[in-house]
């Protein structure tokens, strides 16, 4: 049934209450356009439902046989019911919402590691535990240092530190250390997470792990000097050229 130029409609459009009785719905209508609709009802009562400042849906309570059923206590009432309703389907869909970023963090493909203001780790995805090989529950209450290769001074930590303490984001390459003692590299943004007031609770770490992009561009730089090598140690004189024939290299 359609709810244009009905009461309905009203008290969605004007996010309010209505109360209306018999005697006073013929010149409710007149003034506001609206249609009456079905068997006329001795009194009528609906309360909007509202969420994020906007009406999405209405309880209505209607007598057919006595003027007076419904009061002010009825009213009252009822907008109890409306605001518990409203408040749990805004936390149901609050708790989706939450259950969608979790399950996002958890299969990420990146390393995530969330700390405390002092540096403790409390929390860490399962990409993070394939990468350095420690549980969950190794790595919590643990601080990141426990991925130390020693490579990096104390310097680029205060670094790191400084940054995020004053409430910016750090990025830079670590080459880290597995719980096995195996090696690897990885590029990592590390920032804050703020309350809307601008306080600090959190720093969350993003990583990937790019050791075998490393190795790569190191196979490459060996195949490059190799033949570099190759071409200086040729007797013949040895000319490169692209295809616009500029001279690109020779021996």
């Amino acid at each position: 049934v359609s709810a244009k130029k009905t009461f309905s409609e009203w008290v969605m459009k004007n996010r309010s209450p209505l109360l209306i009785k018999e005697k006073d719905m013929e010149a409710f209508c007149k003034k506001y356009d609206i249609l009456r609709i079905g068997s006329p009802a001795k009194c009528w009562l609906g309360v909007p439902m509202i969420k994020d400042n906007t009406a999405f849906g209405i309880l209505v309570l209607q007598n057919y046989e006595e003027e007076n059923a419904l009061n002010k206590s009825t009213l009252v009432l009822m907008e109890f019911i409306a605001g518990q309703i409203s408040g749990t389907i805004k936390r149901k869909e609050a708790e989706k919402e939450v259950e969608k970023l979790f399950r996002a963090v958890e299969q990420s493909p990146a390393s995530i590691v969330i700390t405390n203001t002092e540096g403790n780790i409390e929390y860490v995805n399962p990409k993070f535990c394939d990468v350095s090989g420690y549980t969950a529950e190794e790595a919590l209450g643990q601080n990141p240092r426990v991925l130390k290769s020693g490579e990096m001074d104390n310097a680029g930590y205060k670094e790191l530190w400084d940054t995020i303490t004053m409430g910016n984001t750090w990025r830079g390459r670590f080459h880290n250390k597995k719980k096995s003692g195996e090696l690897y590299w990885e590029d990592a943004s590390i920032g804050p997470i703020k309350t809307k007031e601008g306080e600090i609770t959190h720093y969350i770490a993003i990583k990937e792990d790019i050791s075998q992009k490393i190795e790569a561009e190191e196979e490459l730089k060996r195949i490059g000097k190799q033949n570099e090598f190759i071409l200086n140690a040729v007797p013949s004189i040895i000319i490169v050229m692209d295809k616009d024939e500029k001279v690109i290299h020779w021996n």
